[in-house]
């Protein structure tokens, strides 16, 4: 059985769960870093399929545009995905 804790001492049991992944991204022109991200995605059995549950934190060095483009390009991906699972 596998436990995640969280900083207020809650457990979630995963030992369900698929694939629980941490990943960071960082968008970089020449030298300068303009954003960088940490994005969590966790798959685990659900009733009738697979329960997604992705977490992505953004930080813009160079304003709100770069989390705008985020988030749409994010939100398409996922649409994208959905469309191709309900085909």
């Amino acid at each position: 059985m596998y436990f995640v804790f969280d900083e207020f001492g809650s457990s979630k049991d995963m030992s369900k769960s698929y694939i629980d992944e941490l990943r960071t991204e960082r968008v970089s022109s020449g030298e300068d870093t303009l954003c960088a991200s940490l994005i969590t995605v966790n798959l685990a059995e659900a009733n009738e399929g697979t329960k997604l549950d992705l977490t992505i934190q953004v930080a813009s060095l160079v304003g709100e545009e770069m989390i705008t483009g985020n988030r749409g390009g994010w939100s398409a991906a996922l649409d994208n995905l959905q469309e191709y699972l309900t085909k």
